[in-house]
């Protein structure tokens, strides 16, 4: 033995089961950072695919700029792809038709579709002639048109013009829920229609430039380049906010209210591994007092001890850091596996085994360096204990009794496990803080749950998958169409509503305007199955009323009615008999929604026909479902097929959600791991002492109602710490984060925290069983021998 260091490796085989635990925590702690971190750098990667999806992949839109500064800005080194761009009719406000359609006009460089734009040239090729033109696909079967047909686009003017059609662009969600004609043309041909159709030139000035910027630089400060050399102010220049948002470079207030409450987190998951890490070292350390007292014997000073302990404890990472990673590895693929399998078109370039290089620096780097700064108060532990405790046969009690345990008022076996457990200030400490910052963290995350209820709406049962609507939004849709609907094959539930619009309704509270929206029963049968309803009584009045005048009103801020309220409007008198939370539709600031039964809407209006009809398709209907839905549609009314926007909202909210429930689900595991790994190495450091109990007659009984009366010490303060801190960490995030975008005032979270105080406790519970069983198979003669 050339050293002491060199006992370390023996004194690792020798003691592998005792330091199996310790392993364990590192093992724990270093799966915490890397899987939480892996799967927030996942989440970044889903966030930008959905941005790029729905947004675009650019990064900045200037306007008021010349033909030669775009040209400047399109040669700047951190440039990736730029293009011009135009439209008309963007709102088709206008008459510009193509087969009896309405058409939006774009004018757009090849670089756009290449490299800029979401939607992918699927077919054929840019337009290289004057008279060729891209078509959205949806053009293929609104219009029955393919690539190198012709069609012919009818202007305002009168004047017809034919293109060929070059090829076909993915549809966009806006575009398919309008049932619209998009035409795309080179900058050059467009700017010639434009000045035919507006009898004006169109300038640069008058366009817009999209630029999007090469991977890894500082976007924040490319834009504020951009900006002082070329003298743009801000509303010259637009941000793709979701996109710069991924990249940390948004200074959108909601945004930067996102990285702050990161930072928080991020410290709260590296306290969470120092603690757990500390708190193993500190009771292994305890465990091995005597073989310390003998290093001292045989000549190791106090640096060379300490210098052991630390070695000692990167020696354990050897093994538990890179299965730590491996862990936390596993877990992200789970979880993007996850994300394919529950929205595929959505995640198709999500990789399912997916590494995350940042996730694996973070963990590596943090179990190291948790493991040496929770070895520091250890090792000084271990440097202070003396020889002579080593071989006087006290090493497991090294500091004389100042207080004995009260008994007073408790048994004596519970009043030994509350003094164990408040014996050593700092391990109580560490027990505690580890304890308490699961708690801590469960509560940070938490609020990430309620951002996302705020943020991201998901689909409700209500969410149509196609509808068909009146074209100047009067009750014209015939009923009858709904029984031809569900006969189409792959129709699931067809459903309608009828609108009356600008009715002035009078009441104590003043006038307002009110829109009136019928519901018929799958529509109640959903508010009521949700719970939207305020009052059930009332929203079953409401759904069988034909007469008398139930309403519910769709709950709003500025809402001045309460329920019972009489409401006078010219079609008759209304009462509120209670609120709705959710409605598909918002009748704006100054206007109030009021919902009522089809049969009081047709005694009310007398109209019986529908304003909109939503259908709802089975899991599978292909485009023969689509094509007849359309076909019943018709010419007279208009078809929105609402299934791009649909998946766009579905992608976003599985891609929270499954990152989200993983972050809450590892927390919790290791929770409850690290309750039982601590209390068994806790009991593991005093085994002898619990020997010595049983050898002059402590039954098991004794025994379990004292560490169940030290573990709920530790439980009991680790559970009033977490409260009392993490409650304002959830205070702090939501203030953040919600409130100043929603206005939503913070309550106390007491389902989140009732469920991480159930965990504790269930975890605290558990965890006594194995020290239990280890004690009652204790040896006693070999105890005894040891004093």
């Amino acid at each position: 033995m050339k050293s002491y260091l060199s006992l370390i490796p023996i004194s690792a085989k020798v003691h592998r089961k005792k330091n199996k635990m310790t392993r364990l925590c590192i093992f724990l702690a270093v799966f915490l950072v890397t899987g939480i971190f892996s799967m927030a750098d996942m989440e970044v990667r889903s966030q930008k695919i959905r941005a790029v999806a729905e947004y675009g992949n650019w990064h900045i839109m200037l306007k008021n700029i010349t033909e030669e500064e775009a040209g400047m800005i399109a040669m700047r080194p951190e440039v990736a792809a730029s293009s011009w761009y135009n439209s008309l009719n963007y709102r088709l406000r206008e008459e510009y038709m193509i087969g009896g359609k309405k058409v939006g006009i774009c004018g757009i460089e090849e670089s756009l579709v290449t490299e800029i734009l979401a939607e992918e040239l699927v077919e054929g090729v840019f337009p290289g002639e004057k008279q060729e033109t891209l078509l959205l696909d949806n053009a293929k079967d609104s219009l029955g048109v393919e690539t190198g047909d012709t069609v012919l686009l009818e202007a305002p003017s009168g004047e017809k013009r034919a293109y060929r059609v070059s090829g076909f662009l993915e549809t966009e969600a806006m575009a398919a829920k309008l049932d619209a004609v998009v035409m795309c043309l080179p900058i050059g041909p467009f700017q010639e229609l434009y000045r035919q159709e507006k009898q004006e030139d169109i300038t640069d000035v008058d366009m817009v430039y999209y630029v999007k910027f090469k991977d890894h630089i500082d976007f924040r400060r490319a834009i504020d380049r951009i900006k002082a050399e070329y003298g743009l102010e801000e509303e010259d220049v637009s941000e793709n906010t979701m996109l710069l948002a991924v990249a940390g470079a948004s200074r959108d207030s909601t945004f930067v209210a996102i990285y702050g409450a990161a930072v928080v987190l991020f410290f709260l998951v590296l306290l969470a591994g120092t603690l757990m890490i500390a708190s193993s070292l500190n009771s292994n350390i305890a465990q091995r007092t005597a073989f310390f007292g003998m290093l001292h014997c045989i000549g190791a000073d106090r640096k060379q001890t300490i210098r052991f302990v630390r070695l000692e404890a990167l020696y354990w990472c050897r093994t538990a850091v890179p299965a730590g990673v491996s862990a936390g590895v596993v877990m992200t693929w789970l979880m993007c596996s996850l994300l394919r399998f529950l929205s595929a078109e959505y995640f198709a370039d999500m990789p399912v085994f997916g590494v995350s290089i940042a996730g694996i620096v973070m963990g590596a780097a943090a179990g190291l360096l948790t493991v040496l700064i929770a070895a520091g108060s250890p090792a000084k532990k271990a440097a202070k204990v003396s020889p002579l405790t080593a071989v006087s046969g006290n090493a497991w009690n090294t500091r004389p009794l100042k207080k004995a345990a009260n008994t007073k008022r408790t048994k004596i076996d519970t009043a030994l496990g509350v003094y164990h457990a408040r014996q050593n200030r700092r391990n109580f400490l560490l027990m505690t803080g580890s304890f308490a910052v699961s708690i801590i963290l469960f509560l940070g995350f938490s609020s990430l749950w309620d951002f996302m209820g705020y943020a991201i709406t998901p689909l409700r049962p209500y969410t149509p998958d196609f509808s068909i609507l009146s074209k100047d939004e009067t009750c014209s849709v015939p009923k009858e169409l709904v029984q031809e609907l569900y006969q189409t094959e792959g129709v699931k539930r067809v459903y309608g509503r009828q609108f009356a619009y600008d009715i002035t309704a009078h009441s104590e509270s003043g006038d307002r305007k009110v829109m009136l929206i019928s519901y018929e029963a799958l529509q109640f049968n959903w508010a009521d199955e949700e719970k939207w309803a305020s009052d059930r009584i009332g929203l079953e009045k409401t759904a069988k009323d034909a007469g008398e005048g139930s309403v519910l009103a769709v709950y709003s801020q500025n809402c001045p009615w309460q329920q019972g309220d009489m409401i006078r409007t010219d079609l008759g008198e209304l009462t509120v008999e209670g609120f709705l939370e959710h409605c598909p539709f918002s009748g704006g600031a100054d206007t109030e929604i009021l919902v009522c039964s089809e049969a009081l809407f047709a005694r009310l209006t007398g109209q019986t026909a529908y304003t909109i009809i939503d259908i709802q398709v089975r899991r599978g209907a292909g485009e023969k479902t689509t094509d007849r839905l359309r076909e019943l549609a018709g010419d007279q009314f208009l078809f929105s097929d609402n299934r791009l926007s649909d998946k766009s909202a579905r992608g976003a909210y599985y891609s929270f959600a499954v990152f989200l429930y993983g972050f809450l689900g590892i927390i919790a595991v290791i929770a409850a791991f690290n309750i039982i790994n601590s209390i068994s190495m806790s009991v593991a450091a005093r085994l002898k002492q619990y020997g010595a109990m049983r050898a002059v007659g402590m039954d098991m009984r004794q025994i379990g109602r004292m560490l169940r009366a030290e573990t709920c010490t530790y439980a009991g303060a680790g559970i009033v710490a977490g409260t009392l801190f993490g409650l304002p960490v959830h205070r702090y995030l939501w203030n953040h984060l919600i409130y100043p975008r929603w206005n939503a005032a913070w309550e106390i979270p007491a389902a989140e925290l009732c469920l991480v105080v159930l965990l504790v406790a269930v975890s605290s519970a558990i965890a006594v069983r194995g020290p239990m069983k280890r004690i009652e198979n204790m040896n006693i003669v070999d105890v005894i021998a040891d004093y």
